[in-house]
């Protein structure tokens, strides 16, 4: 046990054996920070990364940086989103809210409704003018009438322009 301050230093490499433990005399893993922030500076930008958990007893964790920007790059595969207690059969939910980080514009749940509330939606189109802009073929299946349905802003389904399921034909009701 060293009590006072503990200082590696040296032109070579450094090395512990076995958890190392700062704030806790018990780790539980290679490093175990406890009631505390885990921080990465650049030492020519200054730009940080701090990881830390809230402490409000919430269970969220946070990923902060001096430039608020979060980039995550795989270096090979894809980035993925995985809900709590992974492979409990909890679902995975990814929100965006706006710059006040009071509502929440962008809403993906892989169980559940996911919705863009933040402009307009372009599918093979970069600058859309109304709230849905498809370039190209759109594609309605699953069921005998597929279809679309039109709603006043009462919510009143007014027509409903669907595919007849035992005579093929387009149908304008």
């Amino acid at each position: 046990e060293i009590t006072g301050t503990l200082q590696v230093s040296g032109t070579g490499d450094s090395s512990f054996v076995g958890d190392v433990g700062i704030g806790t005399s018990s780790p539980n893993s290679k490093l175990d920070v406890q009631d505390g922030h885990i921080r990465n500076t650049n030492n020519s930008s200054a730009d940080f990364l701090d990881i830390f958990c809230d402490g409000d007893g919430t269970g969220n964790s946070f990923f902060t940086t001096s430039a608020n920007n979060l980039v995550l790059i795989p270096q090979t595969g894809t980035l993925q989103v995985q809900g709590s207690d992974f492979g409990s059969g909890n679902n995975a939910k990814i929100e965006i809210f706006n710059a006040d980080n009071v509502a929440v514009k962008v809403s993906l749940n892989s169980s559940g409704n996911s919705y863009l509330n933040g402009g307009n939606v372009g599918v093979g189109v970069t600058g859309p003018d109304k709230k849905l802009e498809v370039s190209g073929d759109i594609k309605i299946s699953g069921g005998d009438y597929n279809g679309l349905f039109f709603e006043n802003a009462a919510g009143t389904t007014k027509t409903l322009l669907y595919q007849h399921a035992v005579y093929d034909a387009l149908v304008i009701k």
